[in-house]
């Protein structure tokens, strides 16, 4: 019988190389052999888009290409070539000419007098929303100004301003601009802050809005993100808790209300799960040993509450014996007020008390427990609302916590003393710590107390002070790391105008600020300086200096202004987050090449101030790789010798570089017998708003870390510890690194990955807040220097200590991505002869692996050719790159990651001094031809004897495609076929369906090969189909 005639597709490997089986076993969906291809989605129908320009089909072809990122060279005048140690990159916030510096945003006059612009000097620059009345402004992370007004309708309007004044976009142009209308125009505004990329708006007396709510408004184009409301307070049809708590409508004195810090919005609220100012909201009095049913209907009955929401369980309370009580019903998923003992009249026995046991949350229902040890007496509980810090989780707006300052009012005989509560202000420091300040009154409002409370980034009360006097505004100095407070009397003192310590609020210094008895307003300006006012229409707005005791700078009469300035915003580089990843920025680009430091762009490289002799430049020339941290707007290097750091702003236009001198402490250095010269660390990264050093030689395990928020600051024992204080591995109660640190890789702001020479480790959590020591793995270490990069998420890839590839995430250690596949070629790299260089491809979606060997001097170069790898985290898959000119491998890489497409790029720092981008546009690496290849297959007999005779191949190239090269190999096995250097034949295929391939071949085993090695050509694979037979024993002699 003839053998009976077959079809099969032959797919595009889309599982790329593997190494790790013999040649008859290839995995299906893999490639014995490839070279510069991908397994990309191109759905895009632009001809030129045949590489990873868009997401969508994965059907293979080349890789994308190389072009100059800037049409010259390093330097045309070194007598050697030019050997690229260092690219990085210093990220700003979009601090331009038409951002605010110190700009203050303020009210003009009274009712709809809408706002005035006053500049760091204090003149007025402009005004604007003439006729609408003034809400509250915050200047963003971005550098511009937000303001809110109310119009005479009244809806509210929302505008972006730069320093100039200058309007970006306002809800006033109509159009698509949203339209929220009001039930007034008194104060509907409660808070505002801005956060990637958005500013959060908190709403009262919103029309259509039962209770309050948060709108998220893209400060890109001013539209919400949502398709109303993103939060509210309350279920519209039932009035119940549903989202957050809302504020007390208070109206006089209060400010903005909303700090945003490290993912959570905080919020200065009412918690109203217990009674506002009601008086039956205490119990009768209860026996020490009260009954469980008697207990129960005493608390059922309290405002608010009832069988419907709450339960008491646990048994009967005795001095042996506690007892829950759980929320539920319309008081479920949220943070309860507390139960307070009242007219307490118990004796003997231990201590009593009412405790949280279970934080309510959206998450879980709140769990109180109520003790009381005594033997005899009698108490009353009573449920009180109270003034609180809310906060609310800024990705989901889940609340996350609800904790109180003070109680609406301790009960006592059935009246309510404290009767009058009232948020006032809110701040928050870099360390996620928030500062709320508050006022109650016990006769009614004649009299206040004034709290100033710290709560952590949990939630947990650290102190409270209490004053009587007038506190009306703080505000946290993130130069001085130091709280600010104004008012009349201020925090216990006799003064307007205080400093107060962020450790336990005790006051620093206090006086009068320009000789004024009140002030109403207090923030931070672009110098760490404070910039007051007051409700006046005259010497209405002032500055003092940053000194440790502030000094009187200026103060003005703002014309116009009236008397009511408790909501201005201003503009401060300390709250516009520079690391912060997702604000609009601007971003300034470096290269460290011998030694030398050089800004450069797209167009030019450019010379900055200390760093342009190359016979004796700023850093080691010697070592083949510097790194560098950026923090506040500098750089800072680490070369192992130098103390150095690039300032971009000083002098202008281009910066210099300085010595990294301190104004505290001192950095990281040794000395070792028979070396020259003091030794510095060699490892430098940016974690948590610290400088994060390692590498010293005579002490591999040990890490040392700068105050947050200040690289200067290196003290490790100042006159009172802080949170925030410089520390290292000496110091800190986590301790050393278990292991020799051979790199650090920042994740979160919660963990920083060590990497040991065979150990990986996590320090979770900020080692002067309790950080400790997590063990990763101990089977494996992490390769020399920055063999490592992030994914876009909580994730990392790095080169291990004895090769191979590994992903590690928090929570779920580390596992080995390069085993069974590539792993003989990974154990092949000789670590201390090539530069191994991570970096994450976020179009791609996957990791380039840059193998480099090392140049021994810097005017000798390397003509070693190399390979390079590409993991695709999509499909899993590895593929080899390689360039056809050696200057094209890369000894450092850079992702220049800029808010706007154009301004991304991926930046390879060739050994012959040029820059070149990874380029999605090009059809070959910078004018040299890119050699691809894949092969497809084998394609084998069912037998060893027996053989397969392919008589058809049908082929469709993508659109657009330029032309491919096929060659068809044979062979008595799968690997003879492989390696056998003679194709039975050849052609060349073409874009579209091609016309049948006929002739014949016949084999044990068939390679069929797809290549181009032509310049400025790429192609893409759509299908390929064999007719082949399978023939017998005879035919399998004679292949």
């Amino acid at each position: 019988m003839p053998p009976k005639a077959r079809s099969v597709k032959i797919p595009f490997p889309l599982k790329g190389m593997h190494e790790g089986a013999s040649f008859e076993d290839q995995p299906s969906g893999t490639t014995v052999d490839c070279q510069n291809v991908r397994s990309f989605p191109a759905d895009s129908s632009e001809v030129a888009a045949q590489n990873a320009k868009a997401s969508g089909r994965a059907r293979g072809g080349q890789r994308p290409g190389l072009s100059k990122y800037m049409p010259t060279q390093w330097a045309s005048n070194l007598t050697h070539r030019p050997s690229f140690q260092d690219l990085n990159q210093i990220v700003y916030s979009e601090l331009t000419p038409n951002t605010g510096e110190g700009h203050v945003i303020m009210q003009t006059t009274s009712g709809t007098g809408g706002y005035t612009l006053v500049d760091n000097q204090g003149v007025t620059v402009g005004t604007g929303g003439a006729g609408e009345t003034y809400q509250m402004a915050e200047w963003g992370e971005d550098g511009f100004g937000y303001v809110i007004t109310a119009t005479s309708d009244p809806e509210l309007v929302v505008r972006k301003i730069s320093k100039t004044g200058a309007v970006s976009w306002t809800w006033t142009s109509g159009g698509s601009m949203p339209t929220i209308g009001l039930g007034g125009a008194t104060e509907v505004v409660r808070g505002m802050g801005t956060a990637q990329n958005t500013l959060f708006i908190w709403l009262r007396n919103v029309t259509g809005v039962n209770g309050e709510a948060i709108y998220r408004v893209d400060t890109g184009d001013g539209l919400l993100r949502d398709t109303t409301y993103w939060k509210r307070s309350e279920n519209q049809s039932t009035g119940v808790f549903e989202n957050f708590y809302p504020s007390t409508d208070y109206e006089a004195n209060n400010h903005n209300l909303m700090s945003i810090s490290r993912g959570v919005i905080g919020m200065l609220c009412f918690n109203n799960s217990g009674a506002q100012g009601a008086t039956t909201n205490i119990t009768s009095a209860l026996d020490h040993d009260v009954s469980n049913a008697d207990l129960t209907t005493a608390i059922e009955g309290l405002t608010n509450l009832s069988s419907a929401n709450v339960t008491v369980g646990g048994g009967e309370l005795s001095a042996d014996n506690d007892v829950t009580i759980t929320f539920s019903g319309n008081k479920a998923a949220q943070s309860v007020s507390k139960l307070i003992f009242t007219d307490v009249d118990l004796s003997g026995g231990g201590t009593n008390a009412i405790s949280t046991i279970t934080d309510g949350n959206t998450e879980q229902n709140e769990v109180q427990k109520l003790t009381v040890a005594a033997t005899g007496g009698t108490f009353k509980l009573a449920f009180d609302g109270s003034i609180s810090l809310q906060g609310l989780s800024l990705e989901t707006g889940a609340q996350l916590f609800c904790r109180s300052s003070h109680l609406y009012g301790v009960k006592s005989g059935g009246a309510a003393l404290d009767d009058v509560n009232q948020e006032l202000s809110i701040t928050s420091d870099e360390a996620g710590n928030f500062y709320t300040l508050s006022k109650y009154s016990t006769d009614g409002g004649s009299n206040y107390n004034f709290v100033l409370t710290k709560f952590d980034t949990v939630g947990d009360v650290q102190w409270t002070r209490s004053h009587t006097g007038t506190t009306r505004d703080v505000a946290y100095d993130y130069d001085g790391q130091r709280l600010v407070c104004v008012g009349g009397s201020v925090q216990g003192t006799t003064h307007s105008f205080a400093i107060v310590k962020v450790v336990d609020g005790t006051v620093l210094n206090s006086q009068d600020a320009h000789g004024t008895a009140t002030w109403n307003s207090c923030e931070v300006d672009e110098q760490g300086g404070y910039r007051l006012a007051r409700n006046a229409t005259t010497v209405n707005l002032a500055r003092m200096t940053n000194a440790t005791v502030p000094v009187e700078d200026w103060i003005v009469s703002v014309s116009g202004s009236n008397n009511n300035q408790e909501r201005i915003g201003i503009a401060s580089i300390y709250s516009l987050e520079p690391s912060n990843q997702l604000a609009t920025r601007q971003t300034v680009q470096v290269a460290v090449a011998g030694g030398v430091v050089r800004k450069f762009t797209d167009a030019e490289w450019i010379d900055v101030t200390n760093s342009t002799n190359i016979g004796s430049p700023p850093l080691d020339k010697s070592v083949p790789v510097i790194f560098s941290a950026s923090l506040g707007g500098k750089l800072f290097f680490a070369d192992g010798r130098n103390i150095k750091y690039y300032d971009p702003n000083d002098p202008q236009p281009h910066g210099s570089i300085k010595t990294w001198a301190l104004d505290d402490g001192t950095l990281p250095v040794s000395t070792r017998d028979g070396v020259t010269g003091e030794m510095r660390p060699r490892l430098i990264e940016e974690w948590r708003g610290r400088i994060v050093m390692s590498g010293l030689s005579t002490d591999p395990q040990e890490w040392y870390m700068s105050k947050v928020g200040d690289a200067f600051d290196w003290e490790q024992a100042p006159t009172v510890l802080t949170e925030t204080t410089a520390t290292s591995g000496t110091n800190a109660p986590a301790g050393k690194m278990p292991d020799i640190i051979t790199g650090m890789i920042p994740i979160s702001d919660d963990v920083l990955v060590f990497g040991g020479d065979h150990t990986i480790w996590m320090l979770s959590g900020d080692p002067m807040q309790g950080g400790r020591w997590d063990l990763m793995t101990d089977t494996i270490g992490m390769a020399w220097g920055r063999a490592w990069c992030r994914d876009n998420g909580h994730g990392f890839y790095m080169m291990g200590s004895k090769g191979g590839v590994y992903y590690g995430a928090i929570g779920q250690g580390v596992k080995k991505v390069s085993a069974g596949l590539i792993d003989e070629r990974l154990s092949d790299i000789d670590l201390s002869a090539h530069l191994v260089r991570f970096l994450w491809n976020e179009k791609e979606q996957g990791v380039h692996i840059f193998i480099t060997p090392r140049e021994v001097l810097l005017n000798t170069l390397n003509s070693s050719t190399t390979s390079h790898l590409f993991y695709d985290t999509r499909t899993e898959s590895w593929w080899l790159d390689k360039f056809a000119d050696k200057d094209h491998n890369p000894k450092a890489v850079l992702t220049i990651d800029g808010d706007l497409a154009g301004d991304r790029a991926i930046i390879l720092g060739g050994w012959d001094g040029y820059l070149r981008k990874w380029d999605e546009s090009e059809d070959d690496d910078d004018g040299t031809a890119i050699s691809s290849h894949v092969y497809l297959g084998p394609i084998e007999a069912g037998s060893q004897l027996s053989s397969v005779r392919i008589d058809e191949i049908q082929s469709v190239l993508a659109r657009g495609s330029d032309d491919v090269d096929f060659d068809l190999y044979r062979g008595v096995s799968a690997e003879q076929a492989y390696r056998n250097t003679t194709a039975t034949f050849s052609g060349t295929w073409s874009a579209g369906r091609n016309r049948s391939e006929r002739r014949k071949i016949r084999g044990r085993a068939i390679y069929l090969k797809m290549s181009n090695t032509s310049v400025g050509e790429t192609w893409a694979f759509e299908e390929l189909l064999c007719m082949y037979k399978e023939t017998g024993r005879s035919a399998a002699r004679s292949p």
